[in-house]
């Protein structure tokens, strides 16, 4: 069976936009999570609900990251994604 190459090009440069938009997300959306479960089911000295200094920077940065997610976004699809830069320039 013969497959497009073209069509082959383009499931890969859509996988690679994917997984990068995956892993940015994972990696940047993670800490928020950590905080929040150690928020919730307590930290490992057993401290439930407890929120000391440390907790509150923690968080602090897990938030910034949270929203740093949403940024990153838009680079990684003109970084990863050709036609997506092709389409912005075309809107100017």
């Amino acid at each position: 069976m013969l497959v497009d190459l073209n069509l082959l090009t383009y499931f890969r440069r859509a996988t690679r936009l994917v997984l990068g938009a995956a892993v940015v997300f994972l990696v940047l959306m993670m800490p928020k999570a950590i905080s929040y479960l150690i928020r919730v089911f307590g930290d490992p000295e057993g401290n439930v609900g407890t929120i000391n200094d440390t907790h509150t920077i923690i968080d602090n940065v897990a938030y910034w990251l949270q929203y740093l997610n949403h940024s990153v976004n838009f680079f990684v699809y003109v970084l990863v994604y050709k036609k997506f830069r092709i389409s912005q320039v075309k809107c100017k």
